[in-house]
């Protein structure tokens, strides 16, 4: 035998084939890691939007049942409403939309009780109707209210409602 015949019965790669082989590994390793991190990050978004759902479902969950029961009402308008409980009449009650947020008060100058953070008060409402569905004209006509958080995630604005009956006692002007 000679060395012509022993070089070309060995089988090997060059080194060009195994360049390129490192180069497609490299392509689909750095393609499989941009898919994880963009599902993680979606994962991420999911998690936060939820999170600020149930915050703002809380928030009108404890508005829903403190108007539920109304002694009277005190102020009504597109930014707040302000009442007495039947459960004790000496407390006012003041749900606002302030700020990019809705807040509760216990009679006033007593400190406002961040409830839900991330609403945009600039398209959240108060709103009252009659009791044929109309536009409430005075506290006497209030028989529902409806509140309507518009909560901001980043660019993303995903309203939250709810529709209280109240059950008056009494109502009353100031």
């Amino acid at each position: 035998m000679n060395n012509k015949n022993i070089l070309r019965n060995q089988h090997g790669f060059t080194l060009i084939e195994l360049v390129i082989t490192i180069v497609l590994n490299g392509i689909v390793g750095i393609l499989i890691l941009i898919m994880l991190t963009s599902g993680f990050r979606g994962l991420g978004q999911i998690f936060s939007v939820k999170r600020l759902i149930q915050e703002g479902e809380l928030g009108l969950s404890k508005f829903s049942r403190e108007t539920t029961l109304v002694y009277r009402f005190i102020y009504a308008a597109a930014d707040g409403i302000t009442f007495k409980s039947t459960q004790d009449t000496t407390i006012a009650i003041t749900y606002l939309l302030d700020s990019d947020n809705l807040v509760r008060n216990l009679n006033p100058g007593t400190g406002n009780q961040l409830l839900v953070d991330n609403v945009n008060s600039g398209t959240s409402t108060f709103s009252y109707y009659n009791s044929t569905g109309g536009a409430a004209a005075s506290f006497a006509d209030i028989r529902r209210i409806r509140l309507t958080l518009n909560m901001q995630h980043g660019y993303e604005t995903i309203p939250l409602t709810a529709d209280v009956f109240p059950t008056v006692v009494r109502f009353k002007e100031n």
